[in-house]
Formats: structure tokens, sequence, C-alpha cells
């Protein structure tokens, strides 16, 4: 009788330690994962910060004239003949 008992018993013990060894890594995880949920608050806290700090520059108007020029520039550069340009004048200049 005293056997048939023993093997319930360790079987037990052997239960209790592994049920006690999860509980200490649910404890270990569960500490982690608040320490992270604080880092994210604060880190959402800092950007909201540095959001209100800097403004928007202030853009100035284009008229037309400029954009028409601008345009102009790039498809007298654009094919062979604004390449050849490009390589006349940087030749020159030794």
């Amino acid at each position: 009788m005293f056997n048939s008992l023993l093997f319930p018993q360790n079987l037990c013990k052997e239960l209790y330690s592994k049920v006690d060894v999860v509980d200490e890594e649910r404890y270990d995880c569960e500490f982690k994962v608040g320490k992270h949920n604080k880092d994210i608050h604060e880190l959402k806290l800092k950007i909201q910060d540095l959001g209100g700090k800097f403004k928007k520059p202030a853009l100035r108007k284009v008229t037309g004239s400029e954009v028409g020029d601008w345009r102009k520039n790039v498809e007298a550069m654009s094919g062979m003949e604004g390449r050849k340009k490009m390589f006349d004048t940087a030749g020159g200049a030794q």
C-alpha cells in the first residue's frame, strides 16, 4: 500500500515544481510586457511633443513665367544637342 501512494505523491511533486517554473516564466513575461508598454507610451509622448515643436515653412508663390523658364531649360538640355552643349562648355573651360 505504501508503494501505491508513493507514485502519485512523486507525480504531484514533479507537477508542482513544473507549475512553479512556468509561473515564474509567466511573471517574467508579464513584467517585460508591462515595461515595453510603458516604453511605447513614453515614445508616443515624445513623438507628440516633437510634432508640436516644428512649424511648417511658409510656401512662396511661384509665377507661371518661372515654371515656363524651368521647363525650357530642361527641354533645351535634353537629348543629344543639350549634351553636346554641356560637353562643349565643359571642354572649353580647360
